[in-house]
């Protein structure tokens, strides 16, 4: 079995969710120009820019702490690795992308956070055995306590 590295299933996941949704920009674009949302600017804005702020902050904070436990091989569950087990993907997939999304006023691009979070979902358990293997029983009650993507608040 492969070691963890701090990349995990990153650098795979983020090329072929950038690979989607370039495919359904060139065809929101091309083929359906008319499949925009059909809310004011305003609301576009004001959601956009919010979910994408959300996202931003979650993100920063995930990658940060994430660094962080890595190095001193920590295994976190506590800030927002206590909510769910991977923010990081969470925060792109629920907030970031989507944000993105209404921004630009793309609304076939709402099928890329779905392809996002059917990728991780079959990637991510190869790293969860991975993690298994290095923190045992202690990843396992973890893993039972929180979910891989939507937050429980406690």
């Amino acid at each position: 079995m492969k070691k963890r590295t701090i990349m995990g299933i990153g650098p795979v996941w983020t090329l072929l969710s950038i690979c989607f949704a370039f495919l359904i920009i060139l065809l929101n674009t091309r083929v359906f120009p008319e499949l925009v949302f059909p809310f004011p600017p305003i609301f576009r804005y004001l959601f956009g820019i919010t979910t994408l702020s959300a996202g931003f902050i979650m993100m920063i904070v995930s990658i940060i702490t994430f660094r962080k436990a890595f190095v001193a091989k920590k295994l976190i569950t506590k800030g927002v690795y206590s909510i769910c087990r991977n923010p990081l993907y969470g925060s792109l997939i629920f907030f970031t992308v989507p944000g993105m999304v209404v921004l630009c006023n793309y609304a076939l691009g709402l099928f890329v956070p779905v392809f996002m979070y059917v990728l991780f979902q079959f990637q991510i358990p190869n790293e969860e055995k991975l993690l298994e293997k290095e923190f045992g029983a202690e990843y396992l009650k973890y893993k039972k306590s929180v979910h891989a993507l939507f937050p429980r608040f406690r």
